[in-house]
């Protein structure tokens, strides 16, 4: 027995595919933010300054973001091999890593957040209570979903 779906079905699932579509893209462009603001400053700054095509700027933003990207996975794996070796090293370059993946998200974010507040009547320890939340809900979904791109395998033992 065959089931036709009526016209309002298909509708509701188009648009329903449409919507999912939207949340995931928000939600990948959230946890890849870093790449996405490089892109975007560089496009922006291509653009504006040196009045470049908008197709030569957007090449240049990618090929921006790709650098970066390589730049993380580059300090992320020397981070790695030097935890393994047990250098102390690798600590400078956690916090370097930290600061290229999750810092421009947290300043981003911290900005809105403080943006919500009316700066006249709001404290100190609400302004830092709500900047840095939400700097957190952006820095911290940057900084693990770029990170757990950069898995390690590990070395084999010879015995």
């Amino acid at each position: 027995m065959a089931y036709n779906k009526s016209n309002e079905q298909v509708a509701g699932e188009a648009v329903g595919g449409i919507i999912g579509l939207v949340i995931r893209f928000v939600i990948w462009c959230m946890i890849y933010s870093p790449f996405v603001f490089a892109f975007g400053y560089i496009f922006k700054f291509t653009k504006e300054t040196y009045n470049f095509h908008w197709f030569v700027s957007s090449i240049l933003g990618l090929l921006t973001a790709a650098a970066l990207f390589f730049l993380v996975g580059a300090i992320y794996t020397v981070q790695q091999v030097f935890k393994n070796n047990k250098n102390k090293i690798w600590v400078l370059l956690s916090l370097l890593n930290l600061i290229l993946i999750a810092g421009l998200p947290f300043l981003i974010g911290m900005s809105i957040g403080l943006d919500f507040l009316n700066s006249n009547t709001a404290s100190l320890f609400e302004k830092i209570l709500a900047g840095g939340f939400s700097g957190l809900v952006l820095a911290i979904p940057a900084y693990i979903g770029v990170t757990k791109n950069f898995k390690l395998e590990p070395e084999e033992k010879n015995t």
